[in-house]
């Protein structure tokens, strides 16, 4: 829709200065050309009588003329489209307002329903997590200790055994 609104600007910019370029090579250069300042068209005979048609009433005046009408209904045709699409665009905005406003409303029902259930949530897993770390580091000292144990009977095992090799080698 934007982008249809900016078409139809450009189109309305195009016309208006077509009509601008039509005035003035009507009102400037145009007339100069066809103007012999005698008042008529064409050019003058050698005792400066002017030559052709009078520049009133021609056909070059119901060109110019219908040109222009033809400009001016352009422009109010696209005047209207833009005006149609000016009001679709505002249509949109505050539709689309009035639904930013009902997400932001839903968004804070949400926060304040699931705010209390997710702190407990997350105290709960705290918990579980503190009594797990418990529960390992518990293990892990137990599991110290029996090795702590099998080394010394380890120790304690192969003292013997040197002891008894040396008796019996010695």
């Amino acid at each position: 829709l934007e982008a249809r609104l900016c078409e139809l600007e450009g189109q309305q910019a195009s016309l208006e200065e077509e009509f601008r370029n039509l005035a003035s090579v009507q009102d400037g250069a145009a007339a100069a050309a066809l103007f012999n300042g005698h008042g008529t068209i064409g050019s003058v005979d050698s005792r400066g009588a002017p030559l052709g048609a009078s520049l009133r009433g021609s056909a070059l005046d119901g060109d110019a003329d219908a040109i222009l009408r033809a400009l001016e209904r352009d422009m109010a045709r696209l005047t209207q489209g833009i005006d149609e699409h000016a009001a679709s665009l505002a249509n949109l905005r505050v539709r689309s307002d009035g639904q930013e406003q009902r997400l932001a409303a839903t968004y804070e029902r949400l926060e304040t329903v699931v705010a209390t259930p997710l702190e407990a949530f997350r105290s709960e897993v705290l918990q579980l997590r503190d009594h797990d770390r418990q529960e390992t580091e518990g293990q892990l000292s137990h599991l110290a200790r029996r090795l702590q144990a099998v080394a010394e009977a380890t120790d304690d095992t192969s003292t013997e055994l040197r002891e008894g090799l040396l008796k019996l080698t010695g």
